[in-house]
C-alpha cells in the first residue's frame, strides 16, 4: 500500500506526535508498505531527503519550540511528484499547515484522509485566550472544521473518543492507542542507573521520584512541587527530565517552596538516550490532566516504574490502583500512596513489573501498527465502494 504521512512536526523535534509518527513509519516500512512523509522545511525552500518531502516554512518558536508554519501553499515540483505517485491513503498527524497540503493532494488524487487527533486543544487555549469558555467553543469549532474533511479520525484513548463525541464531530472515530518501541526500553543499559545517579549527585539506594516530558503550564507540575514541600516528604527528591517554556517558573516555584536542593532539572535529553533516564527513578509521577494518552507514561511503565499520577480519564484503562500504580485525587491521596511505594521495595518492584506487562500486552508498537493497517484497508475499501456507488447514482 502507498501511504503518505503528513505532519507539521518531525525529527529532530522531540514530542509525542513525532514519536508516534516515527514509530508508525518504522512499523509500516517493516511490513513492506511504500511510505512517504510530507512535513515542513527548516527554511523557506522546499527540499527532499529520501522519502521525506519538506515544504517551505517559517519558524514559529514563540508558540512551541521548533514549531513552524508554512509559506503560502503552491503546487511546487515536490507536491506534483506526490500527486503523480498517487497515494492509496493519506494519514494526517497535524491540523495546521500540512493538513492543508494533505487536502490539496487528496483533492488531486481522490485519496481518502485519515487523521489522528493528538491534542486536547481546549487545554491549550490559555496561551491565546484567557476565557476557558470561549477557548473551548473555539476548540470545538476548529475540531469540527477538521473532521469535515477526513474519512476517519483516530483517537488514542477512550478519553478522546468521549470528548470528540461530545463535540459532535462529523467523521467516524476509531480508538487506536499509540504504541511505543518496547525493545528500546527493555534493552536499556542497566549500568546507566548508577552512572547517571552519580552524575546528578544521587545515592545508589536513594528513593527518587521522576517526571519526564515537556515543561509547560498545562502539565501542572507545580502541584507536585507543592506536595514535595510537605514536611512528611522532606527526605524525597524529584528528577525532572525535559525542558520547555515553563522551566523558569518551575525553578522559581522550587525556590519559593524551599526545595530547590531536592529537585534536579536535567534539561532536554536526546531521544537516543531517554530510556537511560527512566532508570534513575523509582516511581514516575505526573499531575497532568491534559494528556490524550501520554507516551511518557507508557515509556516509564515499560521501563519497570509504577506510576503515581493525578486521576485522569486517559489513565482509566491503564492504571489499576495498587496493581501497576496509583491514581490520586488530592494531596493526602498522593502522600499515602507514595508512602506505600516508598516503604515497600518488594511490592514497588512487583508493581513495576506489572506496569511493564500492561504496556507489552496493550501498547506495543506492533499492535499500534497493525491497528492502523486494518483501518487503512477498511477505509480504502469503503471509500472506493462509496465512490463507485456515487458514480452509478450519477
Amino acid at each position: 500500500m502507498k501511504i503518505l504521512i503528513t505532519s507539521d512536526m518531525f525529527t529532530p523535534a522531540v514530542n509525542g506526535v513525532v514519536t508516534s509518527t516515527l514509530n508508525l513509519i518504522k512499523g509500516l516500512k517493516e511490513d513492506g508498505h511504500d511510505v512517504r512523509i510530507l512535513t515542513l522545511s527548516d527554511s523557506a525552500f522546499e527540499k527532499k531527503e529520501n522519502n521525506v518531502y519538506y515544504m517551505p516554512a517559517l519558524p514559529l518558536g514563540a508558540v512551541y519550540p521548533e514549531a513552524r508554519i508554512m509559506l503560502p501553499p503552491v503546487l511546487n515540483s515536490l507536491l506534483e511528484e506526490l500527486v503523480e505517485w498517487n497515494p492509496d491513503i493519506i494519514h494526517s498527524q497535524c491540523e495546521f499547515s500540512t493538513f492543508i497540503y494533505a487536502r490539496m493532494i487528496a483533492k488531486r488524487t481522490g485519496s481518502p484522509i485519515v487523521h489522528t487527533y493528538h491534542t486536547v486543544y481546549e487545554n491549550y487555549t490559555h496561551y491565546v485566550c484567557p476565557s476557558k469558555t470561549i477557548g473551548r467553543k473555539a476548540a470545538i469549532k476548529f475540531t469540527n472544521s477538521i473532521s469535515k474533511h477526513v474519512t476517519n479520525m483516530i483517537v488514542p484513548s477512550g478519553k478522546m473518543h468521549r470528548m470528540l463525541s461530545d463535540y459532535e464531530v462529523s467523521a467516524p472515530l476509531t480508538i487506536i492507542p499509540t504504541g511505543i518501541n518496547t525493545d528500546k526500553y527493555l534493552n536499556a543499559d542497566k549500568s546507566k542507573r548508577d552512572t547517571l545517579r552519580a552524575e546528578y549527585g544521587i545515592g545508589k539506594d536513594e528513593f527518587i521520584l521522576l517526571y519526564a516530558g515537556r515543561l509547560a503550564k498545562e502539565k501542572n507540575l507545580e502541584e507536585i512541587l507543592d506536595f514535595l514541600a510537605d514536611s512528611r516528604l522532606n527526605n524525597l527528591r524529584l528528577v525532572i527530565v525535559g525542558d520547555g517554556p515553563h522551566r523558569e517558573t518551575l525553578e522559581n516555584k522550587c525556590k519559593e517552596n524551599g526545595i530547590e536542593n531536592r529537585v534536579i532539572f536535567t534539561g532536554m535529553v536526546s531521544p537516543e538516550k531517554i530510556e537511560e533516564y527512566y532508570l534513575i527513578g523509582d516511581v514516575f509521577v505526573s499531575a497532568s490532566q491534559s494528556e490524550t494518552q501520554g507516551l511518557t507514561y507508557m515509556e516509564a511503565m515499560v521501563s519497570g516504574l509504577p506510576l503515581l499520577c493525578r486521576e485522569d480519564e486517559c489513565l482509566t484503562d491503564v492504571i489499576e490502583n495498587g496493581t501497576n500504580g496509583y491514581l490520586y485525587k488530592d494531596k493526602e491521596d498522593f502522600i499515602e500512596m507514595l508512602k506505600v511505594l516508598w516503604n515497600d521495595k518488594e511490592n514497588r518492584i512487583s508493581m513495576g513489573q506489572k506496569a511493564r506487562r500492561t504496556v507489552m500486552d496493550h501498547f506495543s508498537e506492533g499492535a499500534f501498527v497493525k491497528s492502523c493497517e486494518r483501518l487503512y484497508v477498511n477505509t480504502v475499501s469503503d471509500f472506493s465502494h462509496n465512490f463507485n456507488r456515487n458514480l452509478v447514482s450519477v
